[in-house]
């Protein structure tokens, strides 16, 4: 996915769902035991929610971007 299109689906996210059972923001993760379970968690609430997908939006910055 091109920066352009993955900004646009990011900016899509926060403005039709925000964070929610199956949608989470998170920043400065970068431990694997823990990702795993935050994928887990998402994909089976994303099921008892009746979704298609889930989504983890990760990032390495110290700051939030755009407010998140």
């Amino acid at each position: 996915m091109y920066t352009a299109e993955l900004d646009s689906f990011i900016d899509r996210l926060r403005a039709d769902v925000g964070e929610c059972d199956w949608v989470e923001f998170k920043t400065n993760n970068s431990d694997p035991e823990e990702i795993g379970q935050y994928i887990s968690a998402l994909s089976n609430a994303a099921a008892l929610a009746e979704q298609e997908s889930a989504f983890a939006v990760l990032t390495e910055s110290a700051e939030r971007p755009r407010d998140w």
